[in-house]
């Protein structure tokens, strides 16, 4: 059995990455051992499966690194390259501190990852986040045959979502990866137009969910009742959300809105629901595994995602899984889930108009109609989005790149395709 180091956010640990790992590890420690890296900790561990390991070796990573570690980075070669690929000089010094605190915790990173190694008998290593942290393993394991293995899913992948207006040592960590797995489609086509040469270095491996207990029910009631769910952040657009459904209400239609998830904007929105009168609930924090719980226990009409950027929503899958009709901005992956048999893709440029007018039309729509479109919603989970379909593909992926030490790290400086160099 292929035995692993798993490089984590904060899983086991509550983090960004806790709510959707549980699953993905549970399957692969069915065929592989694994061994879990977070990278940060932050309370108690959850419970891991049985036969996982949890090592903390790598927690601790300094936020702002201290000033001896940014000045060692800024004399280091390999950042002066960097900010070179990227054309950042001596003229941006905000640019340049910003990419020396991301250099410096890939250093902090490859030294620690690099004294776990010593000690350690792994056959693959495996990133769940294209952060520092993989790139720091990934300069770790030069001189070694052992491959890695990096998922990237959206501020990690795309450069618009990045502070520094792109994402640092992308294409370093292409080169070096054995595989780097894009959550959508439409991810992977993205850095393969960036790197044409690194084409061969890119694949797709979509996350999944499990089937809930029972399908959720439309309401009986005459009110058209609107699900969203994810953390109340600027890019999530649910100040937009909000605007619509305040709108829609002013026109006479009855239809009520309610959110899941926490965030630093909840309070506020809370407040400008209230002050407009707009009829809203705002759930707060569910745990991820009761999610499906709360949709099928609840009337749900519809499941909308009206974000700025996405990778490929978890939460589209688990609505899709519960039998909801959707409604999307087509950004990220969301077109490999919604269409408008399963609800309503919009451009991604809709604004508060178009989403309203969409959902007008979504509202009008007769029984039978609004029926089939639950049907394909659950057909579209049980094609492309099942958890163990897609985590059991994956681990047989894992194993194969574990079984055949030498793929690892071999940076075709040439810009020889893959197929090529596997063909010699």
């Amino acid at each position: 059995m292929p035995r692993i180091a798993l490089i984590t956010e904060r899983y086991p640990f509550s983090g960004a990455d806790a709510a959707f790992l549980p699953r993905e590890v549970g399957i692969l420690a069915e065929s592989i051992q694994v061994i879990v890296l977070p990278t940060s900790r932050v309370g108690a561990p959850q419970e891991l499966p049985s036969g996982v390991e949890l090592d903390t070796s790598l927690c601790g990573a300094p936020v702002r690194p201290k000033l001896i570690a940014m000045l060692s980075t800024l004399i280091s070669r390999d950042f002066w390259i960097e900010a070179r690929r990227h054309g950042v000089g001596a003229s941006h010094p905000r640019t340049l501190a910003r990419l020396a605190v991301r250099a410096a915790r890939v250093r902090w990173s490859r030294r620690r990852f690099a004294a776990w190694l010593d000690s350690a008998r792994i056959d693959l290593v495996y990133a769940w986040w294209g952060t520092p942290p993989a790139v720091g393993a990934a300069q770790a394991l030069v001189g070694t045959d052992i491959p890695l293995v990096v998922r990237v899913h959206g501020y990690d992948l795309y450069g618009a979502r990045d502070a520094l207006g792109f994402v640092p040592y992308q294409r370093y960590l292409l080169e070096r990866a054995t595989m780097v797995y894009s959550v959508s489609t439409a991810g992977a086509r993205y850095l393969q137009t960036i790197y044409p040469d690194l084409a061969d270095h890119v694949g797709v491996a979509h996350l999944g969910v499990d089937a809930p207990v029972k399908a959720a029910k439309g309401s009986r009631d005459g009110v058209f009742r609107i699900v969203t769910c994810s953390r109340a952040v600027p890019i999530k657009r649910l100040d937009l959300m909000l605007n619509v459904v305040a709108s829609l209400q002013r026109g006479g239609q009855k239809v009520e809105w309610t959110h899941l998830g926490d965030g630093p904007l909840l309070d506020g929105l809370r407040e400008q629901a209230s002050l407009e009168g707009v009829s809203c609930t705002f759930v707060g924090h569910i745990p991820s595994d009761e999610v499906t719980m709360w949709l099928t226990d609840h009337p749900v009409d519809l499941f909308c995602n009206v974000s700025d950027s996405e990778g490929l929503p978890v939460s589209l899958m688990e609505a899709a899984a519960c039998g909801i009709p959707m409604l999307a901005r087509d950004v990220g992956g969301n077109r490999e889930i919604v269409d408008n048999s399963v609800g309503c893709l919009l451009p991604a440029s809709s604004r508060a108009v178009a989403i309203t007018e969409a959902l007008r039309s979504l509202m009008s729509e007769p029984y039978e109609v609004r029926e089939g479109k639950r049907r394909a919603s659950r057909a579209r989970w049980a094609e492309q989005f099942q958890a163990r379909v897609n985590y059991v593909s994956f681990a047989s992926d894992l194993a194969s790149f574990a079984a055949e030490p030498g793929h690892a790290l071999r940076a075709p400086r040439d810009g020889r395709r893959l197929s090529q160099m596997r063909e010699q």
